[in-house]
């Protein structure tokens, strides 16, 4: 859970395999296939070959609550 003023994030975080999805919120972010398409994206994730996920969303000025579901 974060504290996230109204700002756009993009989180990297360290995942040994690819999550089946990443929910920020309670709501389903889009998957995407690659890093460029995540910043192209308002809110989406992407799991790269070197088992990192990327996780971009935009802090509504409260918490967020995001999770990686396996």
């Amino acid at each position: 859970e974060l504290s996230t003023p109204d700002k756009i994030y993009i989180l990297k975080l360290n995942k040994s395999g690819a999550p089946s999805s990443v929910k920020l919120n309670g709501v389903e972010l889009t998957r995407v296939s690659s890093l460029a398409e995540l910043e192209l994206a308002e809110a989406a994730w992407y799991f790269d070959p070197m088992s990192v996920v990327y996780a971009k969303f935009k802090g509504l000025g409260g918490r967020c609550k995001l999770v990686l579901e396996v």
